[in-house]
Formats: C-alpha cells, structure tokens, sequence
C-alpha cells in the first residue's frame, strides 16, 4: 500500500508515522556507532534531541534580532533538509518503521547537523558578554557552561561515529581482499559462487581483466602457475580451527558440489578457498577457487548497525563457502583426492582445510558423462 493510500485511510496515524520518520532519520546520523539495544529508539531520541535545538536557535535568533543577518542562511539549509526528508519519507515510510535507518539516509541528517552547528553559534554569539556587561554574572557562567555542555557532547559523537567509520573501513578493505583474490582466479579456474563479488558477470569482469593485463595495468597479474606451492606458503592448522571441507557430492552429468567454512588470520573468512588435486609428479594444483558467502568479518557494532533492519538475507556463518564444479574439473583424472586450502590472500598464506574428499570416475560408454561410484563421499 502506497504513502497516499495510507494517508487517505488513516490520516493522523500515517502523518504521525511520517513525523517518526523524518525526526529518526535525522538522529540516524549521528547514533550510528553506539552498541544500544533498539538503533530506532535511539536514533529517534537523537532526532529529537537535534530538532529541538534547532528551534531552540531559530527562536533564539529571532527574537534578538539575528535571524535575518546571520541566522537566515543556515535556516535554510535546515528547511532543505526538511523537505529533501520529506520527499523521502512520502516515498519510503510505507517500508516500515525501521526505513529510515537505512544508510544511504544519514546524508540528510549530516546536513541537518552541518546548519544546526552555525545556526547555534549565530543565535547566542555575544550573549555571555552581553550578560556580564549587564552585570548578571550568574546567567553568564551558566551560558559558557551550555555552550561547553554542547560542544563536549558534540565531539564524543563524533568521536564514537569515527570509530564507527573505522570499522566500516576495515570491513570494506578486507572486502577488496575477497574480490581480488578472486579475480586472480578468475578465467583460469571455475570461480564461481552465488553473490557476485565483482560486480557484474564473469564474462565482463575477465573481458576486462585481458585489457588491463595487456596494458599492464593489473597488478598483481591473474594466476598463470596454479600449482599450490607457487601460490603460497603452505601451512598445516590444528584441528579444525582454520575450518573443514565437509564432503563432495556429485550433481549427476552436472558435476560436484563441495562446501565447508574457511577462516583466515585473526578469525576472518578466507579470502578464498582453493581446491586442488594431485597432478601426475605428485604436485599439488587448483583446479577451483571457492569464495566465502560471508562478509570477511562480521563486526556486529559496525556493519550489523547497517544491516540490522535491511531487506538482506541473513548474514551466513563466518567463512561458510560453496562451490559448484563442472563435471570436466579433475580433467583426466580417474580418480585421485580433493585437498582445500583457506587462502589468506594479502600475505600469501595457504591454511590446509582437513577434510579431504576421495573421488572415482567411472564413465558411461553410451552417455559418456563421468559419473561418482560410492568412493565419491568418503571423507579421509
């Protein structure tokens, strides 16, 4: 049901919940990075904080006669973000109660702080003088305290939404981790897995990839030597604190289906998960690369304040990974055995994942499709 549908059936209740939107959408600004219990009742609560100051200070100016000669340009940049958060609540607040809360959203709040810092400091500049001139010494002290009260708590939010955006950074720059090491991979190995990491289809992304590698431009190039032992330095975790490849499951003519969960340093998904087999010298190679269908970390003060009231599937388990493989991925291989490596893929580091997997190919001599004999699944 549409915002005007709404305001036609219910009319005060649909305002009302409009009014809820607008005031949480300007608190969602600056109450992004606290660790509360309800991010809408807080940022609510910060709205209101915000909005009342805001009239605090128009009045304020008005009636010593500032509003027109200092106060007037940064009303209007409030009354702009009035309307701009206007338009969007008439758009967006049939959503639910938790639509404001959505980030790209906190760009009309920061506006809002951004006028109501000036209009502040415009409305009550000289009134501590003009008290201790008319010798209301008291009321002066107390004006200096406000303003000291104001800016203190004023930098501890910001201070609290710095950290905040240093988490956000540190989640978007192990991201880059995720995407380049699959794009090492990409066109050299299957690579696929079900949300994209890239940003569009493979075919794009690989077509792209030949032209910066012509020009030189992509750096580190794609993998050319994809035996194990030239991607990385090899090492054995204990138990299964690095993660596991829980079995291999043949898909008919389709080919394999493999999973598990892969973690790199400091408890983060791997970049990606390489599965290798045994080549003819006894060489360990890829022959796939598997990435996580998890974010690299999840850090639940940060991020999870971003994705608690999205219309997202639910975040999956810390380096949980999948990957379909065509049924010409062990090439001519009869049989053999399926190893998987966590990839942490910055330093160069390959965490061997227990759980190898046992494959036999038989073939049909009419359909001639591989097909698994009951070896397939054996876990060593």
């Amino acid at each position: 049901m549409s915002t005007l549908h709404q305001l036609q059936e219910h009319p005060l209740e649909t305002t009302s919940r409009m009014g809820r939107f607008v005031i949480a959408m300007f608190g969602n600004a600056i109450g992004r990075g606290f660790p509360v219990a309800n991010n809408l009742v807080f940022s609510s609560l910060c709205g209101a904080i915000v909005l009342l100051l805001a009239v605090i200070g128009l009045v304020v100016a008005w009636k010593r006669g500032l509003f027109l000669h200092y106060a007037l340009p940064w009303a209007c940049l409030l009354l702009f973000t009035f309307l701009t958060a206007a338009f969007v609540c008439v758009g967006r607040v049939w959503r639910g109660d938790y639509q404001p809360l959505t980030p790209r959203y906190t760009t009309f709040g920061a506006l809002c702080i951004v006028a109501l810092v000036p209009l502040l400091f415009a409305a009550f500049s000289g009134l501590r003088e003009a008290a201790l001139k008319s010798g209301r010494t008291g009321l002066g002290d107390h004006i200096l305290w406000t303003q000291g009260l104001l800016a203190g708590i004023y930098l501890t939010v910001q201070g609290v939404n710095w950290t905040y955006a240093q988490n956000l950074m540190q989640e978007w720059r192990l991201t880059r981790w995720h995407a380049q090491a699959r794009l090492h991979f990409l066109g050299r190995i299957p690579t696929y897995v079900g949300p994209d990491l890239l940003g569009g289809k493979d075919e794009l992304i690989d077509r792209a990839a030949q032209i910066l590698e012509r020009l030189g431009m992509l750096k580190p190039p794609r993998a050319t030597d994809l035996r194990i032992s030239a991607l990385g330095k090899e090492v054995i975790p204990e138990g299964l604190k690095r993660g596991q490849m829980y079995g291999l499951v043949q898909l008919g003519p389709k080919g394999w289906h493999v999973e598990g969960f892969a973690l790199a340093s400091r408890g983060r998904s791997a970049d990606i998960v390489l599965l290798g087999v045994q080549n003819k010298e006894g060489e360990w190679v890829a022959v796939a690369a598997a990435s996580a269908l998890s974010p690299p970390k999840y850090l639940r003060r940060s991020i999870g304040t971003d994705w608690e009231f999205l219309a997202l599937s639910a975040p999956k388990k810390p380096g949980e990974w999948a990957i379909d493989l065509p049924a010409d991925t062990f090439g001519n291989l009869q049989k053999g055995v399926l190893r998987a490596w966590a990839m942490d893929y910055g330093r160069h580091i390959l965490y061997r994942l227990p759980g190898d997997q046992q494959f036999t190919l038989s073939y049909d001599n009419n359909a001639q499709e591989p097909a698994a004999d009951e070896t397939a699944n054996t876990r060593l």
